[in-house]
This record gives C-alpha cells, sequence and structure tokens, in this order.
C-alpha cells in the first residue's frame, strides 16, 4: 500500500518573476511616483543580477518555498504549503522518489512544484536535468518559462548558475557548463535523448471531457510506462501534481499497480479526518485565508436564496467530491449505483409502517470523524420511501433531542443499532418515553449488510424526494461505498432495508453463508 498523508485545475494563477522575458510592458493608467530601481519599463531584462544580502541566499538555497519566498514576499507561505515543502525537501534529499500530490484547484500546488521545486532543483543539482510534462505543451512551457526566467534573474546570485544563451527556449533550456536544464512538454512530446534527474508530471488531464475519456486516460499511462520511466535516471525522482478527476485516471492506476513505491499527499479542500496533518477540525478549509467554508459551501451547494434561506446550485457532489475532495468514484457507483435510486414529489399513500434509523458511529472515538445520521423512511407496498435524511457532528444532547423531534413529527419508532457507544443513547431515549427499537448487527459486516439490501434498490424499490437538499449528498455517499470517506448514511440504509424487507426473518438468519470469500444474499420479502 502507498504511504498515504491525511490530503485542470491547479491553474492557479502563478507568481511572474521579476524581469520575465515573456511579460509584455507595463502599462499604468497613472504616472508611477517610484518603481524599484530594478524596473527596466520593458521585456527586456536587466543585465545585473538583483542584490540579495546573504541571508536572502542562504534562505533560498534552504528549500522551494524559501526561495519562492526571496523573489516574491507576496508568495503565500501557507501552513498546507509548508507541509508540502517538507515533502519536497525529502524528495530532494532522496528520501522520497515517488510522489503523488493531491490538492484543489488553485491551492499553490503547481506554483510550489513546478516553479519552486524545479527551479530550486536546478539549481542544487545543475548537472540532474528536470523534465515537465503536462496536459498540452502550452501549460508546461509556461512553467518552463517560469522556471528560466528565475534561474535567469537570480540564478547567479544564488547559485552562480547562468542560462545558456543558445539554449533558452521556455520548452528547452540549458545551463551554462552545466548538464542541468530543463524540458517542458505536452504528454506525447519530444523527450528522445533527455534524461532526467526530476521527472514532474504536472496536469496530466486537462479538463473532465479528457478525464472521461478512456481513450487518454489509457494514452497517459502507456505514456507513463514508455517515456517516463525511459527517461529517468538510476536515481531520479517522479512527483505526480494533480487535482484527482477521476478513479481511473494516472493516479489511480499507479495506486492499483505499484502503489507500494509511492508516497501520498492528499489534502482535501475540507478536512474530513481527525488525524489531518495539518490538525483541522472536521470540515475546515485547507486555506481558510483564500478559500474559507462559506466559499467552499458555496461551490458546492450554491448561493443562499434569500427567498427560501437555502443554498442552490454548485457542483455536484460527484464532482466536488473528486475535485476538491480527491476522491473520485465510478461514474455509475460501486455497490450503489446511481441510476437505481427512484425519485417521487409526493407519497403515493400512507405508510404501513415507517422508522428513523439512527447511526452514532459520531460517538465511536476511534471513528469521531463520522457524522451521527437520523434517517427517516417508511415503506408502502413493495417498496421503500425515504423522507428526510439529517446528519452532524452533535454533542449527545443535541442528537437526544433531534431524535426526540423527529419521532414526534412522525411517530415512527427510532431504529438504533445495538452497539457499545449506543446504549447511553437507547437508555435515554427509553427513560424519556419513546419508541425504541435497537437492531443488533448479528455479527455482520456493514458490507455484507449493504450487499443484502441493495436488490431491492436495483430493483426500483428505492424512492428518494425531488428537490430535498440532502439527495445528492446521500446518492454519492452509497455510490462511493466502500471505499468512500463516510458510510453513516449507508449504514441507516442497510437498517431500514434489513428491518422492512426482512422483518420477520431472525437477524443472524437473514444473510447467507459466505462462498468463495464472497457474502451472498437471498432474495427476501
Amino acid at each position: 500500500m502507498a504511504a498515504f498523508v491525511l490530503s485542470r485545475l491547479s491553474s492557479e494563477p502563478p507568481k511572474t518573476t521579476r524581469g520575465s522575458k515573456d511579460t509584455a510592458p507595463l502599462k499604468l493608467p497613472f504616472s508611477p511616483v517610484s518603481l524599484p530601481t530594478n524596473f527596466t519599463g520593458s521585456s527586456e531584462q536587466s543585465s545585473e543580477s538583483p542584490t540579495l544580502s546573504p541571508q536572502e541566499v542562504a534562505k533560498a538555497k534552504r528549500s522551494p518555498v524559501d526561495l519562492l519566498e526571496v523573489i516574491d514576499p507576496s508568495y503565500g507561505r501557507a501552513p498546507h504549503l509548508e507541509l508540502l515543502n517538507s515533502y519536497l525537501k525529502r524528495c530532494e534529499a532522496r528520501e522520497i522518489r515517488r510522489l503523488m500530490i493531491f490538492m484543489p484547484p488553485q491551492h499553490g500546488k503547481s506554483t510550489t512544484t513546478s516553479k519552486g521545486l524545479a527551479s530550486h532543483w536546478i539549481g542544487s543539482f545543475p548537472d540532474e536535468p528536470v523534465i515537465l510534462a503536462s496536459y498540452g505543451q502550452s501549460w508546461a512551457e509556461h512553467w518552463g518559462r517560469e522556471s528560466r526566467d528565475l534561474i535567469e534573474e537570480y540564478g547567479e546570485a544564488i547559485w552562480g548558475l547562468k542560462v545558456r544563451q543558445d539554449s533558452k527556449a521556455a520548452g528547452r533550456w540549458q545551463l551554462e557548463g552545466h548538464k542541468g536544464g530543463m524540458t517542458a512538454v505536452g504528454i506525447g512530446g519530444a523527450t528522445t535523448g533527455r534524461g532526467a534527474g526530476l521527472f514532474l508530471i504536472d496536469d496530466p488531464v486537462k479538463d473532465q471531457e479528457e478525464a472521461r475519456s478512456s481513450i487518454i486516460q489509457q494514452r497517459n499511462i502507456d505514456w507513463y510506462q514508455t517515456v517516463v520511466k525511459t527517461r529517468l535516471a538510476q536515481n531520479g525522482v517522479i512527483i505526480l501534481i494533480m487535482t484527482r478527476w477521476h478513479e481511473n485516471d494516472l493516479a489511480g492506476w499507479l495506486l492499483r499497480t505499484e502503489g507500494h513505491a509511492w508516497t501520498v499527499l492528499n489534502l482535501p479542500a475540507l478536512a474530513e479526518r481527525d488525524d489531518d496533518p495539518l490538525e483541522r477540525p472536521i470540515g475546515g478549509p485547507l486555506w481558510p485565508e483564500k478559500f474559507s467554508a462559506d466559499y467552499l459551501a458555496e461551490v458546492r451547494h450554491g448561493a443562499i436564496d434569500p427567498e427560501s434561506g437555502e443554498r442552490k446550485g454548485g457542483t455536484t457532489a460527484y464532482w466536488f467530491n473528486a475535485m476538491y475532495q480527491q476522491r473520485p468514484t465510478e461514474e455509475e457507483g460501486g455497490r450503489f449505483k446511481r441510476f437505481w435510486w427512484q425519485r417521487y414529489d409526493a407519497l403515493p399513500s400512507t405508510p404501513v409502517t415507517g422508522f428513523n434509523a439512527v447511526d452514532t458511529a459520531g460517538y465511536d472515538s476511534k471513528t469521531s470523524g463520522d457524522y451521527a445520521v437520523i434517517h427517516s423512511a417508511c415503506r408502502i407496498g413493495h417498496s421503500v420511501y425515504s423522507t428526510h435524511v439529517q446528519r452532524g457532528h452533535w454533542e449527545f444532547p443535541e442528537l437526544v433531542q433531534r431524535c426526540k423531534n423527529i419521532q414526534a413529527e412522525n411517530h415512527w419508532p427510532l431504529l438504533i443499532e445495538d452497539v457499545p457507544w449506543a446504549k447511553p443513547l437507547i437508555q435515554s431515549l427509553r427513560q424519556q418515553g419513546l419508541a425504541v427499537i435497537p437492531f443488533a448487527p448479528g455479527g455482520h459486516s456493514k458490507e455484507a449488510r449493504a450487499d443484502a439490501v441493495t436488490p431491492y434498490i436495483e430493483a426500483a424499490q428505492w424512492y428518494l424526494p425531488i428537490g430535498a437538499s440532502w439527495v445528492d449528498d446521500f446518492i454519492e455517499e452509497h455510490a462511493a461505498f466502500p471505499n468512500g470517506a463516510h458510510d453513516d448514511q449507508v449504514d441507516s440504509s442497510s437498517m431500514l432495508g434489513l428491518r422492512m424487507f426482512q422483518p420477520a426473518i431472525p437477524q443472524r438468519a437473514r444473510l447467507s453463508p459466505q462462498r468463495n470469500g464472497q457474502q451472498n444474499y437471498r432474495r427476501l420479502g
């Protein structure tokens, strides 16, 4: 297994170094009062290297982030970029030779790696060339240009290095008197005869259209096997920088085939685990100064409608989980296909029976990053109708009150999994006169319980309300099961399905025994 750390977009607007040869003359709508002494007023670079203090030179040599901060004081040295920097330093030390970096769009991963690390590597190892590849030639050359301009302006002052004047194209440039330099190509571009001490792959997929293309994904895999590995020096480093678009992307394939060789830095936009490496609370944003929790809520769920007070619009859970949370899933879904779920506008008749399934995983100290869930559903004829789902990280008194409120509203019993950490809740609710039915798991895994329910959903016997705000996330959690970040809503569905479709069968007899390592189900009810 790969070593995981709790982690186009990546098109964050990069900072351009002073004196860039590819920057057009600056046109000001007013007369400048004063300008830096090294400002030339044109695209021609000053012939003199900028003056750096000995302290600045020493700092620039320390790490990629230190280098970026020295040349551009406005570079945002955020905590997540400090963490990224620590991994890049380990790559330079050859402690890590295969690194994947998964981060949301616009969070600085490309600037820090494809500009900061690439330049710092060339300065620190002037005889070890860098190859940078991306989905297209122009994007790759953008970063080749950024690194070239940085070395042209600061290379002599920091490392005593210069760019060869007869080899300085953005797509291929070299150092004077050394073997190092940079080649920047689009995937599929020519790298014949060019070796690499560092091979950077920055955004191998351009957009969702390419992400969904099996042809593009296979092209990337073939290119990795035939080009990347053959161009790498014996002690070379490969770094893959990307936003996850699809489970079958290059990163997904590498993790399945050679995951043991890779270290993965995975930083979702919103924290999902208690052991987050940045010690963020659950739901805490990765870069709050630029992308607050409110902003990300708007990206996901849309702006607040002033009339209803609810968020409307936004990004689907499928794409948000992939691009922002780095959790791509199968387009159709895994055990629970997205298209299996039926929709209803109003209940067709009065329910015969209903339950409020309560999943209390949030009270298990080992999984306190999970949610508590109250899932209300009823059975009408041969079908189940989910009427409402609520979930959150609630303290015990709030969960008790929510259970009381929902039973007062629909008069259905509370179905609570009979596990040690839920017993205080069961006892408290019973003492207050509420109808509670303990649900015994029967020694079966949550996967086995889910497998026993999926036939009814596949048979179009489970309905979700049209327009309910919780439905999208509900479907996505089921589609990602059992590999998603959360499974609390799935657990609640399993409880409801087993209770309503198989009510008369003893709990331990409801699932057939395993055969050939697979849990089988019997169609019951």
